[in-house]
């Protein structure tokens, strides 16, 4: 079926993550941003490449002797994919279920050559400069959380942690899913109207006691940040005046 689309907002969840990525890099006039969902960027070490090619290959094949359902009931097991306990038990058997009935020989080709280690490594790759990048994460899942925060601190890409998912978000958060791609499509933005603070000092049950001396109370800073829509966020400075062990101060 064809389109007739000029430019596209690609997603890309996981492998899909990949293949997204891939495409980008070979067509970059045609995407117009691009959504990244758990994705891995590549791997760096050639040592690693090696090690990981060897595992999917030992994998694909234990796919092709055992079957699809053998290798999903494994695969159910795995960390990334313990945040899924958290879902009814009828969308997790719907789940499990369509990934039964995958192909046994394309998912083994897909896992031999579409390995992580058969990529490109796009970990400061300059597509991610020019090209308008979101990465979603969930915060249960501490391998791809992980990864979100390193681009947050190290690249231009905006990066969203969802509370309370895992590795598949738009299965665990579908409806909050939904709101960042609708964000996104629609090109929203937070526009701050005011910024508001106000101090007040919090008396200490029991002193604090440091070689300094002893603290009585504690004077903190809470902010109030009104958007243009009327939605207000709050946020406490924490940090005590003096400067002590926190490394906030």
């Amino acid at each position: 079926m064809e389109m007739s689309l000029d430019t596209i907002y690609l997603l890309g969840y996981s492998f899909g993550g990949r293949v997204a990525l891939t495409f980008s890099n070979l067509y970059p006039d045609s995407v117009t941003h691009l959504i990244l969902e758990s994705a891995s960027l590549g791997i760096q070490q050639v040592s690693e490449k090696e090690s990981r090619l060897s595992h999917d290959r030992q994998l694909a094949e234990k796919i092709r002797e055992e079957g699809m359902a053998t290798f999903v009931d494994y695969w159910q097991q795995l960390p990334l994919f313990a945040s899924q306990l958290f879902l009814t038990e009828q969308v997790r058997e719907k789940e499990i279920l369509r990934k039964k009935r995958q192909n046994k020989e394309a998912m083994a080709l897909a896992i031999e050559y579409g390995s992580v280690a058969t990529q490109r490594n796009f970990f400061g790759h300059p597509l991610l400069k020019d090209l308008s990048v979101t990465y979603i994460a969930g915060k249960l899942d501490s391998k791809y959380a992980s990864l979100a925060k390193k681009l947050a601190k190290e690249t231009r890409i905006d990066t969203i942690l969802v509370d309370n998912a895992g590795h598949c978000v738009h299965l665990e958060k579908p409806e909050f899913f939904q709101e960042i791609l609708y964000a996104i499509l629609e090109e929203k933005t937070v526009v701050i109207q005011s910024v508001q603070s106000s101090t007040y000092d919090l008396e200490l049950i029991s002193p604090f006691v440091t070689s300094y001396g002893q603290t009585y109370q504690k004077t903190s800073d809470i902010f109030i940040v009104t958007d243009t829509n009327g939605f207000q966020g709050y946020g406490e400075l924490l940090s005590f005046e003096t400067p002590d062990y926190i490394e906030e101060t």
